[in-house]
């Protein structure tokens, strides 16, 4: 999470106020890009405990 966090900050985006521990937000244009660590994705997909490897991602929808 540091890492993929540095990343996006190097490019000078800043996170979101929601943001919370184990998972960060990023407002992008008409989106929201949120960045889990692998233990809080798979309990956010419902599936805690999942091994989830490297390039793990949900897509969602939010109506």
């Amino acid at each position: 999470m540091d890492r993929a966090r540095a990343f996006y900050e190097a490019w000078g985006w800043s996170p979101h106020a929601g943001s919370q521990p184990g998972v960060t937000f990023y407002q992008m244009n008409g989106a929201v890009l949120a960045l889990f660590g692998l233990a809080d994705l798979a309990a956010d997909q419902g599936r805690p405990g999942a091994g989830l490897g490297t390039g793990a991602v949900t897509l969602a929808q939010n109506c």
